[in-house]
């Protein structure tokens, strides 16, 4: 009998031991899961942040060809409307990035972590779209500024 007892005993005092470590491990697992998502998310953010430069430049070099070419009425081989749809689309990636970080305080307090995972791929999808419009509308007014470029 105290054999069955001592063996009981044993095996509770294992499997209390036990639980711990694995609900830490997995803890550990679930914060390492989290923090790498989270990494990924602004290190999207990080390489296309310093871009917002560029597309004010980019913007403002639009403006002066658009007003050069309205004030002397000379025919482009682009029409001013196709310039203006550029410099609305710098415009809307700039916005974009500006809305994006506005909308995240990256605060997950009283969230399961199923919740915040979550909302890390969501952001994760919102911020590549942003990188995209970025990066695209960038490639497209560097491509038209060049055919209006002094030799």
């Amino acid at each position: 009998m105290k054999k069955v007892i001592y063996m009981l005993a044993t095996v509770i005092m294992v499997a209390c031991n036990a639980s711990p470590q694995e609900n830490q491990s997995q803890s550990n697992l679930e914060e390492s899961s989290k923090d790498a998502l989270f990494n990924e998310v602004m290190a999207i953010h990080d390489e296309v942040m310093p871009e917002m430069g560029r597309i004010f430049r980019l913007q403002k070099a639009l403006k002066q060809v658009i007003d050069s070419l309205e004030t002397q009425k000379v025919s482009a081989s682009i029409s001013v409307d196709s310039l203006k749809n550029i410099q609305a689309d710098l415009k809307e990636a700039d916005d974009a990035m500006m809305n994006w970080m506005r909308s995240n305080d990256f605060q997950f307090e009283n969230m399961e972590e199923e919740e915040i995972m979550q909302e890390l791929a969501s952001e994760k999808e919102k911020i590549i779209v942003v990188k995209d419009k970025m990066l695209n509308s960038i490639e497209q007014a560097e491509k038209v500024l060049q055919k209006f470029e002094q030799p």
